[in-house]
């Protein structure tokens, strides 16, 4: 078997877990050496700048996210271990920089990328009652994309949508 789990397909056979998985798999140089040898992509950057130093810096979203005339969801996720503040931080930025718009943002009980998926009903041992992907691309995401990139709906758009863990509820505030 394979930890799918581990993170940017590092996987070695017969090992489902994930630290025991990446410490097996070796210093950076090692990961480099043993996956990347041909890339020119992000990999090189990560390695290039482990720091959030200038490079970064001038990539950030929130200095990106000026003059905005569409609209925006900003979707993140309650146990987003990678960066749960950087949906809640370019919310509250984009509100600030761009008066006007329709600026919404949705909070799941997602770890990063999780509200992709087609399965959110659980985390762990942690069960969500219904499965909170599905929700969110269903009657989220897809009503948002019907109003503002396909303007076959006039459908409200609640400003924050957040999931109530532990009462396993969605609630919209305005």
């Amino acid at each position: 078997t394979t930890n799918s789990g581990a993170g940017f397909g590092f996987t070695l056979p017969g090992n489902d877990d994930a630290y025991a998985n990446f410490m097996a798999l070796g210093t950076l140089s090692m990961i480099t050496n043993r996956f990347f040898t041909k890339t020119d992509g992000l990999w090189k950057d990560f390695v290039n700048h482990p720091d959030y130093d200038d490079f970064w810096q001038a990539r950030a979203l929130p200095e990106q996210m000026k003059n905005i005339k569409c609209a925006v969801l900003t979707v993140g996720g309650w146990y987003d271990a990678e960066d749960c503040w950087g949906a809640i931080n370019l919310y509250k930025v984009t509100e600030k920089q761009n008066k006007g718009i329709v600026n919404a943002i949705v909070m799941g009980p997602w770890t990063h990328g999780m509200w992709a998926g087609r399965d959110g009903s659980r985390l762990g041992d942690a069960s969500f009652g219904a499965n909170t992907s599905a929700t969110f691309q269903d009657e989220i995401e897809a009503p948002f994309f019907d109003r503002f990139l396909r303007a076959t709906s006039s459908a409200p758009v609640a400003e924050a949508k957040m999931f109530e863990t532990g009462g396993n509820q969605w609630r919209m505030f305005t």
